[in-house]
């Protein structure tokens, strides 16, 4: 393994990745080539080992074989966690020698591994049962918390309610709070808005901003579960696929619909950046929707554009897809697909920006999208 030197590394350092640097000591734990090296090392173990199967009597083979290993592979094998089995036959002396000389601890039961268990034995409906009352006890909480006929209010801390926010629930919890937040505690009835001095006083910043992004009906409607994944947009992204565009800017949009592409506000959430300010308006926070929609460089773009659909459809919009299904039905098909190849111009516009480059003006992009 230490001999293996044709990979080479790179350090992001506040979103920016450094000169390639090529290891010294062979692959580490995370390179790609180490799964299958390890894997060929394993084999060569494992063979070891068949080769000495007629002397599996004597301990001191298999301690010679694990030493041979070590050389071979520049790997050295952690005694501190690992451990011996013994058969209920096997005397108290026998065990002890065996312990002492291959320097590992003693097991009474194997624990399992990576979830499975490492001793299955004769009876593998009795290895496996777990898994059955494992899902079983899932599939409960499932009916008692998620379909109750009844129907119970969303608990603000323990429940999962935040769309596109790590884990759907509140990262950061409130320490001095006795009971869990409803929901409906943290609206402005009134208003039929946010209470936002409740939400910025008992919630963190980065949660608070993932509450905000959620807008509220103007009408008292009754809570609704729903799957993320509706099967209505199907017809959408049929429609889509079906477009006379490059492959490439459909990708794009399947991207930004999924919010699964790189904007600031995504890299901060993964604490590749600190700063999550557009780099263009440097205003509010750059998502997917901002760059391509809200922002003043974008809207420019769209006001600038000769379609009067899109330049009187700068309205307020929650999502990248709820701007696609409403433009979808209100576009003609060539108007459509100009607006899709203008929101992957634009994207590339951004990251020109994002990488030194100049700001390109609407007219610019418009005769692009045009030829």
């Amino acid at each position: 393994m230490g001999c293996v030197t044709t990979s080479s590394f790179s350090v992001h350092i506040n979103g920016k990745a450094y000169d390639n640097f090529k290891p010294t000591r062979g692959l580490r734990q995370g390179d790609s080539l180490s799964p299958y090296l390890f894997l060929i090392c394993a084999e060569a173990f494992t063979s070891l080992l068949a080769r000495e199967e007629a002397k599996w009597e004597e301990v001191q083979v298999i301690s010679d074989v694990l030493a041979l290993y070590v050389v071979a592979s520049s790997q050295c094998i952690n005694f501190e966690k690992s451990s011996v089995y013994f058969s209920s036959n096997t005397s108290r002396v026998q065990r002890d020698w065996i312990k002492n000389t291959l320097s590992a601890k003693e097991v009474e039961k194997f624990e399992s591994y990576l979830g499975l268990p490492t001793l299955i034995g004769w009876s593998k409906y009795q290895a496996f049962s777990f898994l059955k009352e494992r899902v079983w006890k899932k599939i409960q909480g499932w009916k008692g918390k998620l379909l109750s006929k009844e129907g119970k209010d969303v608990a603000g801390i323990s429940d999962k309610w935040l769309p596109r926010h790590p884990t759907n629930k509140i990262m950061v919890p409130p320490n001095d709070i006795e009971e869990d937040w409803l929901l409906s505690e943290l609206i402005d009835w009134n208003t039929f808005q946010w209470d936002h001095t409740l939400i910025d006083m008992v919630f963190s910043r980065y949660d608070a901003e993932a509450i905000y992004r959620i807008p509220l009906s103007r009408r008292y409607v009754p809570n609704v579960m729903f799957w993320l994944h509706n099967k209505n947009r199907r017809e959408v992204w049929v429609r889509v696929w079906k477009l006379h565009i490059p492959t490439k800017i459909k990708v794009f949009v399947w991207r930004a619909c999924h919010n699964i592409l790189p904007t600031f506000e995504k890299l901060r959430q993964r604490l590749i950046i600190e700063d999550d300010l557009c780099p263009i308006c440097k205003r509010v926070p750059e998502t997917i929707l901002h760059a391509l929609w809200k922002c003043a460089a974008a809207q420019d773009v769209w006001a600038s554009c000769s379609h009067r659909m899109l330049q009187k459809g700068l309205t307020v919009q929650v999502s990248v897809i709820r701007l696609i299904e409403d433009l979808l039905h209100k576009l003609t098909l060539d108007m459509f697909e100009s607006f899709l190849v203008l929101c992957w111009l634009l994207w590339h516009r951004r990251n020109r920006v994002v990488h030194g480059g100049i700001l390109q003006e609407p007219s610019t992009l418009i005769g692009r999208a045009r030829s």
